[in-house]
């Protein structure tokens, strides 16, 4: 072939690691070394100036479960519910930022896992809330946003 590769169609190693089709793979645990779940998605909320501080690649508040072992499931629903009510996972979101606030906020009714909310990395990490489930997380995030009005840059 001209391209020189033996095969033509091979544009990457191995096709299976970059693209689950079967949704096997595992989604990583929330754990409290990691950045956690950003309860609004960053890069829709990085979309409005208003949630600017929310769209911060490590800036952002994220919540993470007090016990963190075998949370790649519960990581993976919430993106599923996120997708379920109108916040999509890829793409651009279709809609005003109090849009994504309140689709977002619908998608974490219903969990009662306790967890954490922190911002920050290192020791320069600083904890929002204690004990609180992902619904409350949320509204302890939105909250701090409207409170700070932070611009991250």
């Amino acid at each position: 072939m001209a391209s020189g590769e033996p095969n033509f169609y091979a544009y990457v190693k191995d096709s299976n690691t970059y693209i689950d089709v079967f949704g096997l793979m595992p989604w990583p645990d929330l754990k409290p070394t990691g950045v956690g779940h950003h309860m609004v998605p960053k890069t829709h909320a990085s979309q409005f100036p208003q949630l600017e501080a929310l769209g911060h690649p490590t800036k952002a508040p994220s919540w993470y479960p007090n016990n963190s072992s075998d949370t790649g499931i519960l990581h993976q629903d919430f993106h599923n519910k996120l997708t379920e009510n109108g916040v999509p996972r890829t793409g651009k979101f279709e809609g005003t930022a109090d849009d994504l606030v309140s689709k977002s906020r619908k998608a974490y009714k219903g969990y009662d896992q306790l967890g954490f909310v922190k911002f920050g990395k290192g020791k320069n990490a600083k904890i929002l809330a204690t004990d609180v489930t992902p619904l409350e997380a949320f509204d302890k995030i939105t909250k701090w946003n409207q409170k700070n009005n932070i611009k991250c840059g």
